[in-house]
């Protein structure tokens, strides 16, 4: 047995070091006319770009051919980033054993118009064993065979798109110093690639990491923190749920980190205050992570500090004033208010602070510290004894207060932040200010006087149908609520009368069951007075998702979907992208798929895609 290993052994290494430049030549010709190579960008411009010689003589040299390196007489480089290459990787792939760069990344000139490499990776591509950058990103390949990308011992760089679950052998990769999983250049990308492949925390040796558009069903765990020689760090779109870990905490050597489009993903960890050696801090579109910790103060070495979209709360820490190098700091987008630190140490108009709470307190004091500072959120009006009144903060002297009813100007006051409204109608005032020119300040609309008090409004799924309820707490004249249901927010219908109190200054309580749901189903109340006026509330949003289910699979001549209530446009794609029928499916009725022949094709519907085997 041990001879027949060494036999084979040795029959692999003869054919791995008795390759020659004409075998290169042969498995370059062979992944041309495998990937379309007449039509490549480069085939159509001579002049600019040395061409292949296709399909030439033997003996031809490949190495003054477009994207072709060669050493030592052999080929160790092939290099087509934003070449048109379309269709499959032949087995002859696996001839080029001398190959130490490979890069076929998808897009090419013609960026998505056109398929780019897909199918199953051949098992030769294990041949390549002194590959030490490959790059096949943007490209759809099956998951079969998909493990050879992690059978390459000397690879240092890998970066790929992954429309399957990644293996625990990506943690085999030992020589890993970048990795890229980027999913959002494939033709038909993928929601859920399982659990966040906690392997790649083995890769100590990795200096930069990127993940984007991956989705993984799990949180980033908190072995993460083992890639202590981490230099970049780029999260985007990388998980559906969890939080950053605080074992992030961890990764010393950190330069540059970018975290984002995680909604929902908690708070930032006040450990991240250790990463000291931080030059660009990026982490955005948490939605909720509440007061933005003190710890970051700690990064003096920052250029770049961007925290917007997360909902921070609360006020700037006054630890920032350590940030002395900082040339951009982005706080748009959260609900921060004042006071601000004296920040003294920026330059002048680096600050983003739009889209939060502060009023002229703080934008009069350091309007010059500011590149944007407009568009703050909504600021609430007060009444008593049937006056309104707004708090804008700033000196009064240089507010002017202009104040509208139904988009009609009414009233302009300099210095008096008070009106007094004679109609029932609906009331909302513009704050300006002589000193940050920059900004408006808008109030929320108010109906005055008010007839009813509306403090609750919600709706929950129970058993396939959406339970309403609200409350007041006083009403005057209510005839009582229509309720309303919208599919886009846009257009409403009635679908329910509940009767209002009339006049009550207790709390009320009411309640309504929309029997016939949408998937998403948007509500409103309109609260009717008897006199014929009335006043819509706001609108909200359920989510009642059902699971679109395509059936039978295998499918023989016909198929039927369930999950959607209402009628659709459907796409079937076959293994290349290409669009092969499109039509209007009906809730659980039979589609014809006759004409299509045997094959795996891709299924859309709405927002969904499944895959679907067609046999007759």
């Amino acid at each position: 047995m041990k001879k027949l290993l060494v036999a084979v052994l040795l029959l692999i290494c003869a054919n791995g070091y008795s390759q020659t430049l004409e075998d290169d030549r042969l498995a370059m010709i062979a992944f041309y006319n495998a990937a379309d190579g007449e039509s490549w960008h480069t085939s159509t411009r001579p002049d600019d770009y040395p061409i292949w010689q296709v399909p030439g003589q033997p003996g031809d040299s490949p190495c003054n051919w477009n994207g072709v390196t060669c050493e030592g007489n052999r080929v160790v480089g092939l290099a087509l980033s934003g070449e048109d290459v379309s269709g499959t990787i032949p087995k002859e792939i696996g001839n080029l054993t001398a190959l130490k760069t490979l890069v076929l990344p998808g897009g090419g000139f013609f960026q998505f118009q056109r398929p780019t490499l897909y199918g199953s990776l051949p098992l030769e591509f294990a041949n390549l064993v002194n590959l030490e950058t490959l790059d096949l990103s943007a490209n759809f390949f099956d998951e079969e065979n998909s493990h050879v990308l992690f059978s390459l011992p000397k690879l240092k760089s890998l970066s790929f798109s992954a429309s399957w679950q990644i293996p625990a052998a990506i943690g085999n990769l030992s020589n890993l110093e970048t990795l890229v999983i980027d999913n959002s250049g494939t033709i038909n990308p993928v929601e859920n690639l399982g659990a966040f492949p906690v392997e790649i925390s083995k890769l100590t040796k990795l200096t930069s990491l990127r993940i984007h558009n991956t989705r993984f069903r799990s949180g980033i765990p908190t072995e993460i923190g083992n890639l202590i020689n981490l230099k970049s760090l780029y999260m985007s779109a990388a998980v559906q749920v969890g939080s950053i870990p605080a074992s992030i905490g961890n990764l010393a050597e950190l330069t540059s980190l970018y975290y984002s489009e995680m909604p929902n993903s908690g708070t930032v960890p006040s450990e991240i205050g250790n990463l000291v050696k931080l030059t660009r801090l990026e982490v955005t579109g948490l939605g909720n992570a509440g007061p933005i910790p003190t710890t970051i103060g700690n990064l003096i070495n920052l250029d770049v500090l961007d925290l917007h979209g997360n909902g921070h709360t609360g006020t700037i820490p006054a630890s920032f004033n350590k940030l002395t190098k900082i040339n951009y700091l982005a706080l748009f987008d959260n609900y921060l208010n004042g006071p601000l630190p004296t920040l003294s140490s920026l330059r002048s108009r680096k600050i983003d602070i739009r889209i939060n709470n502060f009023t002229f307190d703080v934008l009069e004091t350091y309007e010059n510290r500011f590149s944007q500072y407009s568009d703050q959120r909504k600021i609430p009006v007060m009444r008593e004894n049937g006056v309104l009144s707004v708090n804008a903060g700033g000196t009064m002297s240089r507010n002017t207060y202009r104040w509208y009813y139904d988009n009609l100007l009414v009233a302009t006051k300099t210095g008096d932040n008070t009106f007094t409204p004679t109609d029932l109608r609906d009331y909302r005032v513009e704050v300006t200010n002589t000193i940050a020119v920059g900004a408006r300040l808008v109030s929320e609309t108010v109906r005055s006087p008010l007839p009813v008090t509306l403090i609750n409004f919600e709706a929950t799924p129970q058993d396939g149908r959406n339970q309403l309820t609200w409350k007041t707490t006083s009403e005057t004249n209510n005839k009582g609520f229509e309720i309303e249901k919208s599919r886009d927010a846009r257009t409403f219908e009635k679908i329910g009368f509940v009767e209002g109190a009339g006049d009550a200054q207790q709390t009320e309580s009411y309640r309504f069951s929309d029997l016939n749901p949408f998937n998403i189903t948007y509500y409103r109340l309109k609260q009717l007075e008897h006199n014929g006026a009335f006043e819509h509330s706001k609108i909200i949003i359920v989510k009642n998702e059902r699971e679109v289910i395509i059936y039978p699979n295998p499918a023989r001549g016909f198929l039927t979907v369930s999950g959607i209530d209402s009628e659709k446009d459907m796409s079937v794609l076959n293994q290349m992208g290409d669009v092969v029928l499109k039509q209007k499916v009906e809730p659980l009725k039979p589609v014809h798929i006759g004409t299509l022949p045997n094959g795996i094709y891709t299924i859309k519907i709405g927002g969904t895609t499944k895959r679907v085997a067609i046999s007759k």
